[in-house]
């Protein structure tokens, strides 16, 4: 129960940056405004309420001042959260059977001649030859 919810509160404060949660505490400033968006005219509901104000762009609207105020309208700096997790890794121990000092007598050559032979080069790259008539 205890791993459960460590999980979620980890997962919910990596998908809600700060930012968001800020603009969750202005929810009670939006409610009020319906309720004054409501006194103004009784069928008003939510839903068109949330269109008028998010999805539309009134101008000359007389509670621009108070649109301001609402959650998620206006210009907000972008955060990001990132979590880290270390998680413990068993290393793995090898065991050679054979001492390291019979790789080491062997040479190793890494230098390999990607060039043909002068020899092939001579007999190919000849001049033009003069022809006798």
């Amino acid at each position: 129960m205890l791993r459960k919810l460590v999980c979620i509160s980890l997962m919910v404060l990596y998908l809600v940056p700060g930012s968001a949660l800020k603009e969750l505490t202005k929810l009670p400033v939006l409610l009020q405004h319906f309720q004054v968006h409501k006194s103004w005219n009784q069928d008003t509901t939510f839903l068109g309420f949330l269109e008028h104000h998010y999805a539309t762009h009134p101008d000359g609207n007389p509670d621009q001042d108070l649109d301001n105020q609402l959650p998620f309208k206006g210009h907000h700096e972008l955060t990001s959260t990132v979590l880290v997790f270390s998680l413990p890794i068993p290393i793995l121990h090898f065991q050679f059977k054979t001492g390291f000092s019979q790789f080491l007598q062997r040479p190793v050559y890494f230098y390999k001649n990607v060039f043909p032979s002068t020899h092939l080069l001579t007999s190919i790259w000849q001049p033009p030859q003069a022809t006798s008539v």
